[in-house]
């Protein structure tokens, strides 16, 4: 309630309270004075109805009833008793019709009461009075003249409290109208351009002068501050949107953009870009260099977003090493043309660091769709890269919208850190997984295992290598989980004799200083001699061109050690073609789905038949991993390679 109200609110309620008292005040008073007149009446009827009788006249008793008689039909008296003073019962007549006022309501008589007033006389001469009259008066006229007075200054009170509502409510309206129509334009016109203008009526108002004097003041004021907030705001919003290095958007603009897109466009891509080695290009580059390397590949990115003509496309630069490109909206093919056209401008982009060794980049790209949230589109995101980061192939790794990673995918670097350790520490918490595979016509082995290396969660769940073996490559952990995978499938290998069992080891694990001496040594100890030809390891074919020397190292330890060796993808690095001459392979893996482009292809036909060709000239088989239409199966048997099938999953072991 404002001021001016609580104001005339309780002016309101004194002045009630002053105009009730005096109505009651008033009727008492009235109440007081109607109940003297009553006694007033009977003393004078009685004196003078004694005087009447006393005359010798009007000695005889008929003579007396028709005075009484008389008296009684004026209508002002309830009774009249004349009484001798001889033993005779006294003569006592009432009107035939009481007075009563009838409009007069029983409450009313209740509050304020007027009882009947009697008065007596002696009859005679003071000397020898010889009986005596008694008179009793009426209230009812008095009762009705009391209640026919409270209405009308009841009456008049209301008038008054109505006209005094009237005006307040006139006074309020006219503030309030005053208000809005002088002072309130003059507040909202303080933070525009120009002059607060003084309007002509408040200068009449000497009330509202002071306050117009203030406003121009503040006005002046407001706007100087607005021009320094100006500044201030373009400053802040640049800092807090953009990038310093680049000049890119950066994570919270990002973020930003993504939960619109997801609220309002409800579908679309996301591509993340990880460069690798930006701590070895710091260490090896000038910063200036670096920064300057940044800016360019950030203005050759958005040149690409900028011929592609798509008008929502956004490039940020979400932390030191991640750059994202968000691609809202149902693209289709256009949105993988782009992607493409993006990964071969990054791979053109990179910078040698030393002789044999050049930048990396890590992609991946995940879809998103209205239910998803901006936290777990880059939570599948992060699961990619690391995949990419892993396989090392430089290719876009693709993050699944459907598959719902567990909690333990979602946990932080540092939980993942604590989690992995502790289960490199604990033996049960780490086992293997083996399905039987088959292939056609597979000369030294019809049938063999693979192993896949599992991790029991705080839940008692079992988790997929695929969806910790990321988080492993990026913690420096490789090396020593494939170690312990190892040391699990020699002990499968020892409660199965005579099944060969494969098992993959990362290409992370090359790079890590020890890793073959830590292998070499587990491989020489006496009693896992008669397991190790039934061993296959298996690298990624493209540590052959990542890391060369180590690779043919490790394959030349292994080989001398008597483990049989196998290359996984190798349609991903076809210049491994050059380093098999050297090797002594058991077998080479291509997928299905690239045997499949290729056999609409002529380029990819002569790629593939190349390496069949090689291959075989090694005597080394070639498995095609995938599924292929009966077209291209019936074309690879032809050329000898075989197709490779899961004949049965085993349980963990």
């Amino acid at each position: 309630m404002s001021l001016l109200r609580k104001l005339l609110a309780s002016v309101t309620l004194v002045l009630t309270a002053i105009l009730l008292g005096t109505l009651v005040f008033s009727l008492g008073s009235a109440r007081q004075y109607l109940h003297e007149q009553l006694d007033a009446q009977a003393r004078n009827a009685a004196a003078s109805l004694a005087l009447l009788l006393s005359q010798p006249a009007n000695q005889s008793l008929v003579v007396q009833q028709l005075l009484v008689a008389a008296w009684l039909d004026t209508g002002k008296f309830h009774s009249i008793r004349v009484q001798r003073l001889q033993q005779e019962p006294p003569n006592e007549r009432e009107p035939s019709t009481v007075p009563q006022a009838a409009w007069v309501p029983d409450w009313f008589r209740v509050l304020l009461p007027l009882p009947a007033v009697q008065a007596e006389r002696a009859i005679g001469s003071a000397e020898a009075p010889w009986g005596h009259v008694q008179v009793v008066v009426s209230a009812a006229p008095a009762q009705a003249m009391l209640w026919d007075s409270s209405l009308k200054m009841s009456g008049w009170i209301a008038g008054a409290g109505l006209v005094w509502a009237l005006l307040v409510t006139a006074l309020l309206r006219w503030f309030q109208r005053v208000l809005q129509d002088e002072v309130a334009p003059q507040v909202l016109r303080i933070g525009s351009a120009g002059a607060a203008p003084r309007d002509a009526r408040s200068r009449q108002l000497r009330e509202l002068q002071a306050v117009t004097a203030a406003i121009q003041v503040t006005h002046r004021k407001v706007q100087q501050q607005e021009q320094l907030q100006a500044q201030r705001i373009q400053a802040l919003q640049k800092e807090a949107h953009s990038d310093a290095g680049t000049g890119l958007p950066n994570r919270s603009y990002f973020l930003n953009a993504l939960t619109q897109a997801l609220q309002s466009v409800q579908c679309g891509y996301v591509l993340l870009m990880r460069q690798r080695d930006l701590q070895a290009m710091n260490a090896s580059m000038q910063r200036q260099a670096v920064d300057h390397w940044l800016r360019g590949m950030a203005e050759q990115v958005q040149a690409v977003l900028d011929r592609s003509q798509l008008q929502h496309a956004q490039l940020a630069r979400i932390n030191g090493s991640d750059f994202a490109v968000l691609l809202p909206g149902k693209l289709g093919p256009s949105a993988m043309h782009l992607i493409e056209q993006l990964r071969r401008k990054l791979l053109s982009l990179n910078v040698a660091l030393s002789a044999e060794r050049w930048s990396r980049w890590a992609l991946a790209l995940t879809a998103f769709t209205g239910r998803d949230s901006a936290a777990m589109v880059l939570t599948r995101l992060d699961q990619a890269v690391m995949r990419a980061e892993s396989a090392g192939h430089g290719s876009v790794e693709y993050a699944d919208p459907e598959i719902a990673p567990g909690t333990a995918v979602q946990a932080s670097e540092g939980q993942w850190r604590q989690w992995l350790t502790r289960a490199l520490q604990q033996p049960r918490q780490l086992r293997i997984a083996t399905r039987a595979m088959g292939s056609t016509s597979l000369v030294r082995s019809q049938k063999w295992h693979e192993a896949t290396l599992e991790l029991q969660d705080d839940e008692g769940q079992m988790l997929d290598a695929c969806l910790f073996l990321p988080a492993v490559a990026r913690l420096g952990l490789s090396a020593d989980y494939d170690r312990k995978a190892l040391e699990l499938a020699l002990e499968w290998l020892r409660q199965h004799p005579y099944t060969d069992l494969l098992l993959r080891l990362s290409m992370a694990s090359l790079e890590q200083a020890g890793f073959e001496q830590r292998i070499c040594a587990l491989l020489a100890q006496p009693q896992v001699q008669p397991l190790l030809r039934h061993l296959i390891l298996e690298l990624d074919a493209f540590a052959l061109e990542a890391l060369p020397e180590q690779a043919l190292d490790f394959c030349a330890m292994a080989d001398k050690a008597g483990v049989q060796i196998g290359l996984r993808r190798l349609e991903q690095a076809p210049r491994v073609l050059l380093h098999l001459c050297s090797l002594r392979l058991r077998h080479v893996k291509v997928s299905g789905f690239f045997a499949d482009l290729s056999m609409h292809n002529a380029g990819g036909a002569q790629l593939l038949g190349a390496m069949l060709q090689t291959a075989q000239s090694q005597q080394t088989a070639v498995l095609i991993t995938d599924a292929v239409n009966p077209e291209t199966s019936d074309w690879l048997r032809a050329k000898g390679a075989h197709l490779t099938f899961v004949q049965e999953r085993n349980n963990s072991g």
